[in-house]
Parts: C-alpha cells; structure tokens; sequence
C-alpha cells in the first residue's frame, strides 16, 4: 500500500508541475484543525508531509489561522504553539476580516491562492472546504487519515482547465498552416523534378496536365457552371411567382371594391333620362350598319345555313347548304338569313 501510495502521490505532483508550474520548493500552507488531527494521532505533522512531497518543501500558516486557533480557547493552545514555531506568511487582512465567517482559515487560503502568484498546497481538514476549493482549478489538496497524509487526486476542473490550456499552446495559425503547406508542396515538387532529370527527360513538359486531368477539371468547371444556372433558374422562378400572387391579391382587392361601389345605387337626377335615350339610338343605328354590311357580304358569298333557328333536324343539313337565300327577315330588330323551303315528297308503297 505504501508504495502505490508513493507511485500515486508522484504521479499528481508531476501533473500540477507540468500543468500548474508547481515547482520544488514546495510552499504548503497548513490549517491549525489539521495540527490539531495530528496530535491527536500522534502524527509529527512536518515530518508526514515532507515524506508525501518530499524534503524540498516549507511550511507556512497566515495571521487569520492563528487568531482562529486563539479565540478557540484552551483546547488548541498546544495548536497555536505549534502553529508559532512556522513560518509566517503575511496574508494583509486587516483587522482579521475573515473572523465573522463559519470558515475564516479557509476563506484566507482561498483568497491567498486566487490572488498571490506563489503557488501553495494546501493542508485542509474540513470536508465542506474541501468540497469547495475543489471548485477552482490548479488546488492541490491534502488531509490527514489515521498515520498518514493523503494527497488528493486533481479536481475535474483542473482537467478541463489543463486540457483546454494544451489545446490553445498547441493549436495552428491559418498562416501557420499555409507556411507548412507551402513548404511540403516545394519538397515534393523538388523531389519529383529530380526523378525525372535523372531519367533524362524535359521537366518542363513532364509537369504539363495531362489530357485526362484537363478533362476532368473541365467537367468539373461545367458541373458548376450548370448548377450556377439552375440556381439563378430557380431564384427567377420564384420572383415571378411572388409577383403573380401579389398582382393577383392586388386585382382581387379592386374587383372588390368595385362590386361595392356599383351595388348602391346612385339617385338619378333630370338630365340622366335623355342620357340614356341618346345611347339607346346609338346603339340601333350601330346596328344597322352591321346589318347592312352583312347583306353586302351575303351576295359574294355562299349562304350559311342556320338549322337551329328554323327547326330542321340535323338528318338535313346537307340539303340546306345547297339551297338557295331567298329573303331577310327580322327579329328582335336584328335581319336574319332565311333558307327556302323545299319540299320534300315520300312515295308511299
């Protein structure tokens, strides 16, 4: 169990020196609950954690864990005299203002890790603040159980922390990468005019495209040119359908608003009868022109035959289109086009 212990407590002080630059020394600072632990184990605290980080390591505590172990009382007198014999590190609390919180030696470690640059380990005891320094990357942390002082393992912060600080030292420019680039493609182009000088040929005509690859790259160019069409194809489709339906919705509104403008009547006044006279004879000498016209036409012309009007059946068509036009008569003020008679005779055996 020791040595997996040792192998194990190697391998998280390798990741927080890598990661986190943590260096030897190693600077620890120590809480007075944990001094406090070890007594009651019979634990020389110094010792144990020299044995977990290694000889290369300095012990500090600050003025607001001190004053915690003296307002405890008598209890941690043995505490606070062990906690003297360290060495001070100057935290510039004035007036211990962390005393009024539940965890004043814990808020200190916490702001002194945040703020100073000087990188610590902390000797920690209380779970609650362990739970909470756990929440802020590049923390080591460390507790005593039973004889020993275990060193916890990284936090999931500090991974993604870790992670995400690789990924930004490792990662490529866009110039970067067409510097690279550039300088493959001349290495191959080098290497490839050499093949072909030794073999005693014309570089220069060796390096000209070849007819499949012109073919290629011009199927490719009309491939896009196509589709360049059919897009702008589709864009104008589209434009003429939204104009139709907008010239549709528009014609719609004005048909509209005209059946309401023509269903309410408007009051007639005197001068509207003679209007509506003077149409009236307008209207028939226009049709009497048309008359006139129609007769001048039915003498160059064959006559046409009108079966409906006259009432004869549809067996006898061919008759009344050689028959003969013999008069013009009128109905409903308007001249039509009369065939003859003919008679027809049935020999009744």
């Amino acid at each position: 169990m020791k040595v997996k212990r040792n192998k194990n407590n190697k391998k998280i002080i390798a990741y927080y020196h890598h990661n986190f630059s943590f260096r030897e020394p190693f600077s620890v600072l120590v809480d007075p609950f944990f001094i406090f632990k070890c007594l009651e184990f019979n634990v020389d605290f110094d010792k144990a954690i020299r044995n977990t980080l290694g000889e290369k390591t300095r012990l500090y505590t600050t003025t607001c864990a001190l004053e915690e172990a003296r307002i405890q009382g008598e209890d941690y007198q043995n505490v606070l005299n062990l906690a003297r014999t360290i060495s001070h590190f100057r935290c510039n609390h004035k007036d211990h203002e962390f005393i009024d919180r539940d965890f004043p030696t814990y808020s200190c470690f916490e702001d002194m890790v945040t703020k100073n640059p000087s990188r610590f380990y902390l000797c920690v005891q209380n779970n609650d603040a362990r739970f909470d320094l756990r929440t802020k990357p590049g923390i080591p942390l460390m507790f005593i159980l039973s004889n020993f002082v275990i060193l916890e393992n990284p936090s999931k912060v500090s991974y993604q922390t870790s992670s995400q600080t690789q990924k930004d030292l490792t990662k490529i420019t866009d110039y970067e990468r067409a510097l690279v680039r550039k300088e493959v493609l001349e290495q191959r182009l080098k290497i490839k005019l050499e093949r072909i000088r030794s073999k005693g040929k014309d570089p220069e005509l060796e390096l000209l495209p070849t007819a499949a690859e012109t073919a290629i790259e011009l199927e490719r160019k009309a491939k896009e040119e196509r589709e360049r069409k059919m897009k702008e194809e589709d864009l104008l489709r589209e434009q003429m359908e939204a104009a139709e339906n907008s010239y549709l919705k528009t014609n719609k509104k004005k048909k509209k608003k005209l059946i309401l403008s023509t269903s309410t009547p408007k009051p007639k006044e005197n001068g509207d009868d003679d209007n509506e006279e003077n149409i009236t004879t307008v209207d028939k000498k226009e049709d009497e022109k048309e008359s006139t016209k129609i007769s001048t036409t039915s003498t160059n012309t064959k006559p046409t035959t009108i079966s409906s009007k006259v009432g004869i059946n549809d067996n006898r068509k061919q008759d009344l289109g050689k028959s003969k036009l013999l008069s013009v008569k009128k109905k409903n003020n308007k001249e039509v086009m009369v065939p003859e008679k003919k008679e027809i005779k049935i020999n009744w055996r």
